[in-house]
């Protein structure tokens, strides 16, 4: 059996003889976690990014040529 020791810093203790469990096995999961929080906010920007382009290129229709806009002038 294992009990769950400390706030900040965790570790797992064995009920039974109070000894530490190896922490090698908690820092090849400390890292995993890291590469999984990295790979998901770089999904996330790379979505958010998507949708800005998407509604940017939607909201300014195309102009076309040889118009002019109200309030400009034309100079030759």
């Amino acid at each position: 059996m294992v009990t769950k020791v400390g706030r900040t810093n965790t570790m797992l203790i064995c009920s039974d003889c109070g000894h530490p469990r190896a922490d090698k096995a908690q820092a090849h999961r400390v890292k995993l976690q890291h590469v999984a929080t990295t790979a998901f906010l770089a999904a996330v920007t790379v979505l958010v990014i998507a949708v800005l382009r998407v509604s940017i290129s939607r909201s300014l229709p195309p102009e076309p040529a040889g118009t002019v806009q109200a309030g400009s002038e034309e100079t030759p």
